[in-house]
């Protein structure tokens, strides 16, 4: 018996030319989100990018906050025939120079914020940040640089950023990408 999973995932490593390739189905949509496929990319000394790939055509798009974001036309590809009928995309990655904070940051940083909407934790995961809220991921960040990270999940891309100011706890600002009315702001309440 076979059993298969809705989400597949895979690591792989790109030739000495920087050049990649795989294999794979072309993925639905599901409910109101277009077919999409996740992405993580990393390279030594360079920055990581997360993102989402999506396929032109999809008519799921235009409904989708994250899909027809300005920032996404450059992500949404056009899916090619090849004479001997496979189907093939590109995707082409620049990475810049990695920005990453020390331990000292993340240690700082990383605790329980109260905010005016409850509470949203912040934890490290190797040179992620993650965002948890009542104990759950909502997002994974990577370092922007300064005090600021970005990244996120599902729909919602978000900003963090972390003020320091003499004498009172740490702050955190999250702004959403897609919808900048969407902020929310507090401070830290508890160091882990």
């Amino acid at each position: 018996m076979f059993q298969t999973s809705l989400y597949s995932r895979g690591r792989q490593i790109t030739r000495s030319n920087g050049k990649y390739k795989f294999i794979t189905t072309q993925p639905v949509p599901y409910g109101t989100r277009p077919a999409h496929i996740h992405m993580r990319i990393s390279g030594k000394g360079q920055q990581d990018i997360i993102t989402q790939i999506y396929f032109k055509g999809d008519p799921h798009i235009s409904g989708d906050s994250a899909a027809n974001h300005p920032d996404a036309v450059n992500r949404i590809l056009e899916v090619k025939t090849q004479s001997n009928g496979d189907k093939h995309l590109t995707f082409d990655v620049f990475l810049g120079k990695e920005v990453k904070p020390g331990d000292d940051f993340f240690s700082e940083i990383c605790g329980l914020y109260e905010t005016k909407n409850g509470n949203i934790e912040f934890a490290r995961l190797e040179d992620l940040l993650l965002v948890k809220v009542n104990g759950q991921i909502i997002a994974s960040c990577r370092y922007k640089g300064g005090n600021q990270f970005i990244g996120g999940a599902a729909n919602e891309e978000v900003l963090v950023e972390f003020i320091k100011e003499e004498g009172i706890p740490m702050k955190v600002k999250t702004a959403s990408i897609i919808d900048p009315k969407n902020t929310s702001e507090g401070i830290k309440i508890m160091k882990y």
